[in-house]
């Protein structure tokens, strides 16, 4: 199982969305999630911002990653299980 967001496809797709992170507003490039070369469709938009992936972190989860929050710290970790 590979998860994926190819840089390539998003670069054509150019379906930009605004979202609020910090307070502020930014416009992004929504972009799929791609798993064994299928779209996955959450629901919630997935999306580039400086150069970075963002996806919510229970899709991550639910696909087989081990996910943890540090309250104390306001910190999540995701790992491989096992």
């Amino acid at each position: 199982m590979g998860l994926l967001v190819p840089p390539g496809f998003a670069a054509n797709k150019h379906n930009k969305i605004v979202v609020s992170m910090d307070g502020r507003k930014h416009t992004v490039t929504e972009v799929p999630v791609l798993m064994d070369g299928q779209a996955i469709d959450i629901g919630i938009p997935n999306f580039i911002h400086q150069d970075y992936t963002f996806v919510p972190i229970r899709f991550v989860e639910k696909y087989g990653a081990e996910v943890s929050w540090d309250q104390k710290n306001q910190n999540c970790h995701c790992g491989s299980k096992g």
